[in-house]
């Protein structure tokens, strides 16, 4: 029996990536809290790691480019039928890297 949704907000420089660590310390306090749904949002990207991490255990995330979209008015059950994907390309992730290092 859930209790709704465990939502954790993240922001920071451009050059730093969500972290696994992060997400699984989501994971730990959606099993601690009981929650139905566990929703990590952030003004940054995702490492790889995380991003599988998200993927395989069903945490929503809303990353940078999402997160835009979120705000906008698109609907959070849309944004998880793309959940894991939409940071870039590889031209996009090297000009992003190029331009904040």
């Amino acid at each position: 029996m859930g209790h709704g949704d465990l939502t954790n907000a993240e922001w920071g420089h451009p050059k730093r990536k969500i972290s696994n660590c992060e997400v699984r310390n989501l994971l730990g306090s959606q099993v601690h809290f009981g929650a139905d749904v566990a929703i990590l949002v952030s003004t940054t990207y995702f490492s790889g790691p995380a991003e599988r991490c998200v993927v395989q255990n069903g945490v929503i995330a809303v990353h940078r480019d999402h997160l835009g979209l979120w705000n906008n008015g698109v609907a959070l059950s849309a944004l998880a039928s793309v959940n894991g994907s939409g940071q870039g390309d590889r031209q996009h992730r090297a000009r992003r890297k190029k331009t904040y290092g």
